[in-house]
């Protein structure tokens, strides 16, 4: 059998070039022996050695014999856990890779499982990462709990077991993404923002926009209600011997037409999309109390001290339909999101495609266009409620690219 013949058998629609070059020794291996990441027997090692699988080692158990008993599946899930071995691709692949999924309205669990049981056999490479970094053997436990609860993120969108997270999960097994206090930290390598940030001799800061295509109207192009290319034009930066030249959001998402000129006698950059950032991220699991929020950023200082001294940062940064400027006039000033919001000083609408806010909020599958019945969207919160108005009368609510700098911190 051929590769192509494999995926067309799963239904892998997309899948990495590269694969090619590990499917024949995969399948003389698996022809042989099988593979071991769908017997029981390793997920029984897996649970008694790092102490996971406190309430679902059941559950995956049933999902792993559910694809051993498809050969096919089987044999594309022994190639996906050899892919993963290859931690430089590791992250790209599962994003590039289309999985095999359950019908619409079915749920299959062999494969709505297939990446929750491919992300397991990576658990011993990630405890040896995070073993290395210094990590308190609790803390480690503790994070090797978070990918097996990725199941019920699932369930809790579609009411029935499975697993979505594999891609994303990478960056835990990698060392790259951690909870701490009410958020998550990553840390990256360079600063998606979109802006670039400017100081001057006084402490002032300004922030340009950085190679962003915009609408005509002054929002990112793509984004919904902003997608038409006529009128479209560049946000971009141009430097001259004597000044930088570029476009300033105005705090409100909007981004003026206008350029404006910082004089280097001035003004000088500290931030470009090149720069180390610690990126945050808002786990879904409670609520975004402000109290709490101010107590985390200290403590990720004191982790990233301890156990990454030589990650020279240069502020942290979020890219979250949270940090839309939208949701103070919705929620008012006092609103615990509005104020994790305005915690990030220099703010401008991501560029995304703009559906964060139905994937998170309201929990909708598949991207919404603007010809969506809006008057469908659950109102089961005062939030929900007052987006869902905001968006039958024609407006969205957007990610937002926001940062602070260390002394900026809220």
């Amino acid at each position: 059998m051929t590769i192509e013949q494999l995926m067309e058998k799963v239904g892998c629609s997309k899948w990495p070039e590269r694969w090619r070059t590990l499917y024949d020794a995969v399948a003389a291996d698996f022809q042989k022996n099988g593979c071991r990441y769908l017997t029981p027997e390793y997920y029984d090692e897996i649970a008694g050695k790092y102490g996971i699988f406190q309430e679902r080692l059941p559950l995956y158990k049933q999902a792993a014999a559910a694809v051993a008993a498809d050969e096919h599946l089987a044999l594309f899930f022994a190639l996906l856990c050899r892919a993963l071995e290859d931690r430089k691709t590791a992250y790209e692949e599962t994003l590039a890779c289309t999985l095999p999924k359950s019908k619409e309205g079915e749920h299959t669990l062999a494969l709505d499982m297939l990446g929750g049981l491919a992300i397991f056999s990576e658990i011993p490479y990630c405890y040896s990462v995070l073993k290395k970094i210094g990590l308190p053997e609790d803390y480690i436990r503790f994070t090797l709990g978070k990918i097996e609860r990725g199941v019920d993120d699932y369930e809790s969108r579609y009411g029935a077991p499975g697993y979505a997270l594999l891609y994303w999960n990478q960056l835990i097994i990698d060392g790259k993404l951690f909870r701490i206090g009410r958020l998550e930290l990553e840390l990256r390598e360079d600063c998606p923002a979109g802006v670039s940030v400017f100081e001057n001799q006084a402490g002032e800061r300004r922030a340009l926009v950085d190679g962003v295509r915009m609408h005509r109207d002054g929002y990112p192009h793509g984004v919904i209600f902003y997608e038409d290319e006529e009128g479209a034009w560049d946000a971009n930066i141009e430097e001259s011997e004597d000044a930088f030249i570029g476009y300033e959001p105005d705090g409100t998402g909007y981004l003026p037409h206008t350029p404006v000129t910082l004089s280097k006698s001035e003004w000088h950059r500290i931030l470009s999309p090149a720069d180390k950032v610690v990126s945050i991220h808002i786990p879904s699991d409670g609520k975004l109390d402000d109290e709490a929020v101010k107590a985390t950023y200290p403590e990720m200082k004191e982790f990233l001290k301890t156990y990454f001294p030589d990650f020279d940062y240069k502020a942290f940064y979020c890219a979250s339909w949270l940090l839309d400027p939208t949701l103070e006039a919705l929620l008012g000033s006092a609103s615990n999101i509005v104020k994790f919001g305005k915690g990030f000083r220099h703010r401008f609408i991501a560029r995304d495609t703009g559906y964060g806010v139905f994937h998170f909020a309201f929990r909708v599958k598949g991207k919404p266009g603007t010809d969506y019945p809006f008057d469908e969207l659950p109102e089961t919160t005062r939030l929900l409620k007052a987006i869902k108005e905001h968006y039958k009368q024609g407006s969205g609510i957007y990610a937002v690219s926001g940062v602070f700098f260390p002394d900026e911190m809220p």
